[in-house]
């Protein structure tokens, strides 16, 4: 699909995982996307993640789910 609909369908995700870090916490990094935790959590450690109880979503930092995530933390994460 476009990128525009796989945002679409992670758009909500997105906004859960901003909403249970603790205030305070950074999510984001847009000075360093691949080290923001939204990025390295979902990401499984064989493609650089770290580990997290929620699983591997993201296979590599190839797939087109974490190109779109990077890009979006690199503008500074807004919602447009």
């Amino acid at each position: 699909g476009s990128a525009g609909s796989v945002w679409s369908a992670l758009q909500q995700p997105v906004v859960d995982a901003l909403n249970v870090y603790p205030p305070g916490q950074p999510r984001l990094a847009p000075q360093n996307p691949p080290g923001s935790p939204l990025l390295q959590k979902p990401l499984a450690v064989s493609g650089g993640g770290v580990n997290h109880g929620g699983g591997d979503i993201i296979t590599s930092t190839v797939d087109p789910d974490y190109r779109i995530l990077r890009a979006w933390i690199a503008q500074g994460g807004a919602f447009n």
